[in-house]
C-alpha cells in the first residue's frame, strides 16, 4: 500500500467520524 493512500483513508475516516458525531449530537439536542 502507498503512504498517500493510507493518509487519504485516515482523513476520510476522520471526516466520517466527525460527521457521525455531529449528527448524533444534533439528534440528541433536537428530538426528531
Amino acid at each position: 500500500m502507498k503512504h498517500e493512500v493510507i493518509e487519504k483513508n485516515v482523513g476520510l475516516l476522520a471526516l466520517l467520524m466527525v460527521f457521525a458525531v455531529s449528527i448524533g449530537g444534533l439528534t440528541q439536542i433536537v428530538p426528531l
